[in-house]
């Protein structure tokens, strides 16, 4: 089956729509996919409004979009989370109006994709240099959940990041960094909301 953005949809919502969704049964449905599918599970979770805006899921899904990076980075194995994050729960409903709400823009993104300008995301080098940026977005969740949707910037970058990996779209990847740059723009303009809410 090919991977794009409507697969990783797929795998979100094979799911039992009675009962709560924890982190675990999320990253149960993605082991053994690649890196590039778990950052953009979590970057989508993130980013759809009905399930990031639940409170605490953008701190969380930055946290796990950091140690997937790190364990890439590190060699590759099965992912660990703290019980407390693997146990957050998420009501079926919301993740289930989210995931359908999603499912239009990417059946929209999945039109554009396709393998190109490899040079930008087959190499070694090129991989590691995005799981770096991804883990440096994933960490920038943390400070910006803070803001009013600051973290949706970060979160698309990690997505196009993700469906980079997963469909060798150099393309993609050009456009995680311009957006990787936004967020940089986003952070600073968020900064003083940040500070006043830490303070």
């Amino acid at each position: 089956m090919t991977e794009n953005l409507e697969t990783v949809l797929d795998t979100l919502d094979d799911t039992d729509h009675e009962q709560p969704v924890t982190l675990r049964d999320i990253l149960s449905r993605f082991e053994g996919r690649s890196y590039g599918a778990l950052v953009t599970v979590f970057g989508l979770i993130a980013s759809i409004p009905f399930i990031g805006g639940i409170p605490g899921m953008s701190l969380l899904t930055g946290l796990v979009i950091v140690l997937a990076s790190v364990q890439y980075l590190a060699g590759g194995g099965r992912l660990w989370l703290p019980e407390r994050i693997e146990k957050f729960e998420i009501a079926p409903d919301k993740l289930s109006s989210g995931i359908e709400k999603a499912r239009p823009w990417a059946k929209f993104v999945d039109g554009f994709i396709k393998p190109r300008l490899s040079f930008y995301i087959s190499g070694r080098f090129q991989k590691t240099l995005v799981a770096i940026v991804i883990l440096v977005l994933g960490l920038s969740f943390l400070p910006m959940a803070f803001a009013p949707f600051a973290v949706l910037v970060p979160a698309i970058a990690v997505i196009l990041f993700g469906l980079a990996l997963m469909t060798r779209d150099g393309l993609l990847a050009l456009l995680g960094y311009g957006v990787t740059a936004a967020s940089g723009f986003v952070f600073w303009y968020s900064l003083d909301t940040i500070m006043t809410f830490l303070g």
